[in-house]
């Protein structure tokens, strides 16, 4: 799920190719990579945006868009701000499955300060994450790019991290 990033990306291509394949129809998922990665495989899907390259035969991959990993919080946790991984061992991690990007990025940088994550919760949505930080269920990591308007979540912090985390989109 690229979230916000979708949105900026999704009209500009629907433009793009109504004006030169005017009769080709446009279907646009937006989910996190797990299932675009699948259909890219499997034929179903002719192009995707993932964060993180994926090797797959027959498939040409280029870098689009380097973002930065960030904390999301419910406000009431009074996190530092940049946060540590250090902090972040009692806390109940919102996590996506292991085959996601994200989380191996998230699980790499805890496990080079020698850390590891406490996973309340494997989530494949941003919404119903930011649902469940906004509960305060736990805490949720996502691109800087998909982090929601604070002024629409009043109970949610960001936060960034201080041992900065990068994800890759091709």
């Amino acid at each position: 799920d690229l979230y916000s990033l979708a949105e900026s990306l999704t009209v500009p291509l629907i433009q793009e190719v109504r004006r030169e394949f005017p009769h080709i129809v446009v279907h646009v998922r937006e989910n996190f990579g797990g299932l675009i990665s699948e259909g890219i495989a499997t034929g179903q899907i002719d192009m995707g945006v993932l964060y993180a390259p994926v090797s797959l035969r027959a498939v040409q991959v280029e870098p689009v868009y380097t973002d930065e990993l960030c904390l999301i919080a419910n406000v009431s946790r009074k996190l530092s701000d940049p946060v540590a991984f250090a902090d972040l061992t009692e806390v109940p991690m919102l996590v996506p499955t292991r085959q996601h990007s994200m989380r191996l990025a998230m699980d790499a940088a805890f496990q080079r300060n020698d850390l590891f994550p406490r996973i309340a919760a494997e989530v494949e949505s941003v919404p119903s994450l930011v649902s469940a930080v906004e509960r305060n269920l736990g805490c949720a990591v996502l691109p800087r790019s998909s982090l929601p308007d604070l002024s629409a979540h009043p109970k949610l912090a960001t936060h960034a991290f201080a041992d900065p985390v990068q994800i890759r989109l091709t």
